[in-house]
């Protein structure tokens, strides 16, 4: 920011100004996620480095007052900027639990798998995508009552999911019955 900065007030507005400006104000109101500000890492790292060249030229040329307010307000925008952030939320969602079943499922680490899907549906239990494939799971592991069990609560949740119908028409037949009506 300092490097903005002065760049603009030794150059005024431009052109490499304009585009970190409106670029940023595109990204920050139209895209919360961190990838898209990569076009302006080069841009951002010329400006850092014409900062601390001129932080290094007031430093050496004594002009210690500039410098101090400079530095000054580095930390205090810095400090600024990292307030608030704290640790990740470690335990995740039920998203993130499903597609770290599916990881597991896709590795046929089954013991694993069962319970990321386990955790999902135990962090939300609406979401009937992962409680099909913890039932899937559960077949696949040798529970086929477990699994049928699963795919029937499931039909009375959703019951237009064809897919949950085949489900438990399986695990049914796997267990020697016929589908329930």
């Amino acid at each position: 920011m300092l490097g903005l900065a002065l760049a603009l007030r030794r150059q005024g507005l431009a052109l490499g100004a304009l585009f970190v400006l409106s670029y940023s104000a595109g990204i920050i109101a139209f895209f919360p996620v961190a990838r898209y500000r990569v076009p302006l890492l080069p841009l951002l790292l010329l400006l850092a480095v014409y900062a601390a060249w001129w932080l290094w030229e007031r430093l050496s040329t004594g002009q210690r007052q500039k410098t101090d307010f400079a530095m000054t307000l580095l930390v205090v925008f810095g400090f600024l900027a990292n307030t608030g952030v704290g640790s990740m939320k470690m335990e995740g969602d039920a998203e993130i639990h499903y597609n770290l079943g599916q990881a597991y499922a896709s590795k046929r680490q089954l013991d694993k798998s069962h319970q990321a899907y386990a955790q999902s549906v135990a962090q939300d239990s609406t979401y009937w995508q992962a409680w099909v494939n913890l039932g899937s799971v559960s077949a696949m592991q040798g529970d086929m009552a477990k699994a049928d069990r699963i795919f029937w609560r499931v039909t009375q949740a959703r019951p237009n999911q064809s897919e949950v119908w085949v489900n438990l028409a399986h695990s049914s037949m796997g267990l020697g019955n016929t589908p329930r009506r």
